[in-house]
């Protein structure tokens, strides 16, 4: 199964590597993209599923954070956002 997913969608998929109780149970990604000015940012998703202490219906709780920030890079956020559907070229600017 391939882990790609569509702007404004993600996806998890089974924690394999899960060798503690901290450990998410479900990991994968996600690209949110802003109305307002059309930039994506792509985000790594984990999931916990969990049972509230008083009883009742399991729920999960699902944790973001920005790929660039993964690597404890340094650089500013805007770097990792990027417009959708962009060119690399100029060809259409008009000067």
């Amino acid at each position: 199964m391939t882990k790609q997913t569509n702007p404004n969608q993600g996806a998890l998929f089974k924690n394999d590597r899960k060798t503690k109780d901290t450990h998410p149970h479900a990991t994968g990604s996600a690209t949110i993209i802003c109305p307002h000015c059309n930039w994506g940012t792509d985000y790594f998703m984990d999931a916990w599923t969990n049972t509230p202490k008083g009883g009742g219906d399991k729920f999960q709780s699902v944790k973001f954070k920005a790929k660039d920030k993964q690597s404890g890079a340094t650089t500013p956020a805007a770097q990792a956002a990027r417009p959708v559907g962009a060119r690399d070229d100029d060809s259409e600017i008009p000067f």
